[in-house]
């Protein structure tokens, strides 16, 4: 009968706009202790219309092993960046559902999802949506039960600035490493897969220090931040390699500002905190470091 919720609802409702109209994204659901989980946005008007509400337009139930026992990355991303715009919805950095603005009508879309949103946690006993799948509250159910929630983050992608040079405009953001030196891809500006990404002094208009951020890659020169050969050991290098929506290619930024891979369990990392230029980084365990 437990039912933990990661949750936003659309600013507007604090506005007097109505719900599902004021639009609401469900990044998690986990009902009855089922080891699975479940994301949705609820749009347009209930019951029924454009979204099938109550129910809303959902992913079904998907597989989480281990979310019952263990912290997991879950997230929401709105990208207004691609037509028709996207919602994503990620499980430890991987894709596993994604609603389409053509879904439903421009203006339930716009309604639903063109507004800010406010984040909800909560841990509910019992409700219509356990109860369809046979967990009311039973025996179990006991009062007291705890979601315990690690970190949260909110990152808003802009159009991206910088200085010219190389050819071309400077977009993204540089990536600041031990030593305040940058993270920079071997090579200036060339970028081929394979290449080593290391540390560097800063410059303002090298292209192949400024990173963008997806909501799952970080990207330069058309190529993603890779963990070579697709393996978790510490130690492993970092290098550029061909986008391919692999789990060694996902960062998420932790509350101290590193980043870590949710595949393997380990962030980026310069080797004992080595600030020379040159120096090629590695995933390690999460120390906070650097």
């Amino acid at each position: 009968g437990y039912w933990p919720a990661f949750w936003m609802l659309g600013a507007p409702l604090r506005s007097g706009v109505t719900w599902p109209k004021s639009g609401e994204i469900d990044i998690m659901e986990d009902i009855n202790g089922r080891g699975s989980v479940f994301s949705t946005l609820h749009c347009g008007v209930n019951p029924g219309g454009p979204c099938n509400e109550s129910t809303g337009l959902g992913s079904g139930e998907r597989s989480c092993p281990g979310c019952q026992t263990g912290f997991h990355d879950y997230a929401a991303e709105i990208d207004r960046s691609v037509s028709p715009e996207q919602i994503r919805f990620y499980l430890d950095g991987n894709n596993f559902f994604t609603v389409n603005a053509n879904q439903v009508d421009a203006t339930t879309w716009a309604d639903a999802v063109d507004h800010p949103f406010f984040i909800i946690y909560d841990l509910a006993i019992g409700g219509g949506f356990p109860d369809a799948f046979g967990g009311g509250p039973n025996a179990a159910t006991v009062s007291g039960g705890k979601l315990v929630i690690d970190s949260v983050a909110v990152y808003n992608k802009g159009a991206g600035s910088g200085g010219g040079g190389g050819g071309g405009s400077v977009s993204g953001q540089t990536i600041t490493g031990p030593g305040g030196k940058c993270v920079d891809v071997s090579g200036d500006d060339t970028g081929g897969d394979g290449t080593a990404v290391q540390l560097w002094d800063c410059q303002q208009a090298a292209k192949d220090q400024h990173w963008t951020w997806n909501g799952q890659t970080l990207q330069t020169l058309g190529k993603c931040l890779d963990i070579a050969g697709g393996v978790s050991t510490a130690g492993t290098k970092l290098q550029l390699a061909t986008c391919n929506n692999g789990g060694y290619q996902n960062w998420v930024r932790q509350p101290d500002g590193t980043l870590r891979n949710p595949a393997s369990g380990r962030c980026v990392d310069s080797p004992s905190g080595a600030t020379a230029n040159g120096t090629r980084l590695q995933i390690w365990d999460c120390n906070g470091s650097g």
